[in-house]
């Protein structure tokens, strides 16, 4: 895991997150982790010393000496960002989308096609704020880009898997155990609504987050 913002985020091979420098001293991450109880005072101050020696990143510090994972730190670097955050998992991008972006350009710039909504595509990338690599990729597809927070090891991964043809079949098992649970139910909405309506009718995402909307409602769970 690396989060030095200092280099170009095409020749960073190693960097998990690609994060302007000024946003974290201005917002201090420590302190916000602190504040979280994500990390102790103390590990904070250990891990300022080892940043004066070394001038890594205080995020790439505190998950190589193991005061945080990855997964926790990532939320708070996104929120600070101001850009979403998604935690790659199998099923969880249209694979239709895919083909937009070639596997190549895909490895070298670190990005992975989400979902194409119109003339606006989302992609994962672990340098959301990247300038450089978001023009290239709207020259690229002919898109306007929305970046989202992701990990470099789960982009570089998830490319690996869906561009050799490699799927999950958690989502499809999903939906063939709720398959049951869904009616049919008539409903008329405003006309300003059914275009929307139109585009989320086959999305593989939006059918699973009802599948588990559903689930939850009938198991009664407090948190989804």
């Amino acid at each position: 895991t690396d989060f030095d913002a200092t280099q170009n985020p095409t020749e960073q091979k190693s960097s998990s997150v690609v994060l302007p420098t000024t946003i974290l001293e201005k917002r201090r991450l420590g302190d916000e982790l602190v504040s979280r109880k994500l990390i102790s005072q103390q590990q904070l101050e250990q891990a300022l010393e080892l940043q004066g020696n070394s001038g890594k990143r205080i995020g790439q510090i505190l998950v190589e000496q193991n005061s945080i994972s990855e997964s926790d730190l990532l939320p708070v670097l996104a929120q600070q960002l101001q850009v979403p955050y998604i935690r790659l998992n199998p099923q969880l991008y249209d694979p239709d989308v895919i083909p937009v972006i070639d596997k190549n350009k895909a490895s070298q710039l670190c990005v992975f096609p989400l979902f194409k909504v119109r003339d606006v595509l989302l992609i994962a990338t672990p340098s959301p704020l990247s300038i450089p690599v978001n023009d290239e990729i709207e020259e690229h597809t002919g898109c306007k880009i929305k970046a989202i927070l992701a990990s470099r090891k789960d982009v570089l991964q998830t490319i690996n898997e869906a561009y050799s043809g490699e799927q999950n079949d958690l989502g499809l098992d999903l939906f063939e155990a709720v398959e049951d649970d869904f009616q049919v139910v008539e409903n008329v909405v405003p006309d300003d609504y059914s275009q929307i309506d139109e585009m989320a009718e086959g999305s593989p995402v939006i059918n699973m987050v009802n599948s588990v909307i559903q689930r939850a409602i009938r198991d009664g769970a407090s948190d989804i």
